[in-house]
């Protein structure tokens, strides 16, 4: 796998290939940008200003540069805080907002053309996903790690390795420096008031990632078997791995092709429910005064981590599947303002997330992580029985968004952070334009100006 990151040709991308990393680069951008807008990326943002290096890598959401590392740290945040940013969901990890945000930190200072900053990009995609469908990701997550935090690492270090134009016994050397950092605790999902310690898995892989290829340079190397070694990756995180799934030989798509762009503001595995919910109540048009109860029929994943009744925080409502359902069902569908603070003792979405019950469902468990797929079966105060059964939600490979519908989104949550029409058409014109561009100056011109308006 090593070898097929560095030795990748950025010309063998198709069109169907840049399409995607195109819509990919344009989402992030848009949820960096409107994370940046929360309260724990702006506490970030104050933080890295101590690191302030004059030339170096943008800030997201304001003025101000920092050291590529520090900079990759905080915009890989702000782009994890929202729960907006896409998902592999076979490997169960959030690898935009790493990967992305480390691609963003190292190209525009290394004159990078727009072409291999995408190949840059895909190749993070790549190893990310296929090092978590190696591990088993949903063992992972059941070993109690956040598969993000632990699969970071691996993508950003080969991205970082791809734009520094690293041979493949580099990367290894890197990854095996990764493995010493990688982790991140899924503890969050216990309690309820936790709050920002979900985005920082994203944010300190993306800056592992950058360090371990910054050591490597400077002579300082990890074991080269980080992943399949007796003590690698798939031994110390998973469980029975699957070592073919690192064969880059046994498949002609690339990565990209299988995330899932968001589009609701809560964690992945609530998406399915949220969409049959959709089918049931007629578009959240029947009134949810009229519900008696609420039964959510999932994997064994969704009762295990995901069952927070009195969240207090944003990210552990977000991550709530009880909260998620009765929000969605009390403000019609995908709003962010739920999730917000003064909204989560919310009397009303406290009684409809009283009515949730949540049942294990062995088809459904059987066919996760490839599927994330829910049953929802309302009973009306009538006595009327409402069902509908998703296998995957809007926004997945199988039922993916339109280009219109990809953009449709990055304008309303660029609008949401403050930035004007004309800005948000620079940025939107700099991002499509990337594919034939010489190197990012565009981009990182259409960025400041979004960010100094």
């Amino acid at each position: 796998m090593a070898r097929f990151v560095t030795q990748f040709d950025p010309r063998s991308l198709d069109a169907a290939d840049i399409e995607r990393l195109t819509l990919l680069v344009m989402d992030h951008l848009g949820v960096a940008l409107r994370g940046m807008r929360r309260q724990e990326a702006c506490m970030l943002r104050k933080w890295a200003s101590r690191h302030a290096a004059p030339g170096a890598t943008i800030l997201l959401g304001g003025s101000g540069t920092a050291d590529p590392s520090i900079a990759a740290f905080v915009n890989a945040a702000a782009a994890h805080t929202g729960e907006m940013d896409d998902t592999h969901d076979e490997s169960l990890s959030h690898p935009g907002a790493v990967v992305i945000a480390t691609a963003l930190a190292l190209a525009p200072a290394l004159n990078t053309t727009g072409l291999d900053f995408l190949a840059a990009i895909a190749m993070g995609y790549e190893v990310m996903a296929r090092t978590g469908m190696a591990v088993r990701a949903a063992a992972i997550a059941s070993n109690g790690f956040h598969p993000t935090g632990v699969l970071g690492g691996f993508g950003a270090a080969a991205t970082a390795a791809r734009l520094f134009r690293l041979p493949y016994e580099d990367l290894l050397a890197a990854w095996g420096l990764v493995l010493s950092a990688a982790g991140g605790s899924m503890q969050f999902s216990e309690e309820a008031s936790a709050s920002g310690v979900k985005q920082l898995h994203a944010a300190r892989a993306a800056q592992e990632g950058i360090r371990a290829v910054d050591m490597v340079m400077h002579g300082i190397r990890g074991p080269i078997r980080a992943i399949e070694g007796r003590y690698g990756a798939c031994q110390l995180f998973g469980g029975k791995p699957d070592f073919s799934r690192l064969d880059t030989t046994l498949s002609t798509q690339l990565q990209i092709h299988q995330v899932t762009i968001k589009l609701y503001p809560s964690c992945r595995m609530c998406h399915s429910a949220i969409d049959a919910l959709r089918q049931c109540t007629d578009n959240f048009t029947l009134d949810w005064k009229t519900i008696e109860r609420i039964q959510i029929f999932g994997p064994a994943k969704l009762l295990a981590q995901h069952m927070q009744r009195r969240p207090q925080s944003m990210s552990a409502a977000q991550y709530s599947l009880p909260y998620t359902v009765a929000a969605a069902l009390r403000f019609r569908g995908e709003s962010i303002e739920p999730f917000e603070h003064w909204n989560l003792n919310d009397e009303e979405t406290l009684t409809l997330l009283d009515k949730v019950a949540v049942v294990l469902d062995p088809c459904l468990d059987h066919a996760f992580p490839a599927h994330l797929g829910s049953k929802v079966a309302l009973t009306l105060t009538n006595g009327t029985l409402r069902e509908a059964t998703v296998l995957d939600s809007r926004g997945t490979p199988w039922r993916p968004l339109t280009d219109a519908e990809v953009t449709s989104k990055f304008t309303a949550l660029t609008s949401q952070a403050g930035i004007t029409q004309s800005h948000i058409s620079q940025l939107e014109t700099a991002v499509r334009a990337t594919r034939e561009a010489p190197n990012l100056g565009q981009l990182q011109m259409a960025l400041a100006s979004a960010n100094n308006q």
